[in-house]
Order: C-alpha cells, then structure tokens, then sequence
C-alpha cells in the first residue's frame, strides 16, 4: 500500500525529512512494515508491504492523514479557480 501522508507522518516514522537520505539500508520487501516509498520517498510517500496485524491500525491512520491532505489541496485548488 503506498500512502501520501505528508512530511511530518513521514518525519515520524522513517526518522528523517523525504529529501534528506536514510541513514541505513531498507529492505524494500519487508512486510507488515512502514518504510519509505521506494521512488517517491523523497516526495513525502510511505509504503507499507502486506500491512498485517503489526501495522494495521498505523496504517489505517496514515490513510486517513492522506485522506485529509488531499481534500484540502482539492478544496484550495477549487477555491482558487472560482475566484
């Protein structure tokens, strides 16, 4: 599952801001596990692989944080093409 949830969710679960580089080697087919989107990392995205019992309810949050951030970019995006 790969999820847009923002710097800051990003900042609290992989340690580090999206553009600044990972102090340690990821595995990126770690399952049940938050970890840095692969390519789009360094945009903010999170991926969580086979989200299981371990990270269900995190990953039910992040979704919710995404869901958030992309209504408000869509509520101002629509505001300001009606002005």
């Amino acid at each position: 599952m790969n999820i847009a949830g923002g710097k800051e969710a990003f900042i609290q679960w992989i340690g580090h801001a999206p553009r600044e580089p990972a102090s340690a080697e990821v595995d990126p087919g770690a399952t049940d596990t938050v970890i840095a989107y692969p390519v789009y990392g360094t945009a903010g995205w999170l991926a969580v692989v086979n989200p299981g019992e371990r990270t269900e309810a995190s990953t039910r949050e992040l979704v919710r944080v995404a869901h958030h951030l992309a209504r408000s970019r869509h509520e101002r995006r629509a505001e300001s093409t009606t002005r």
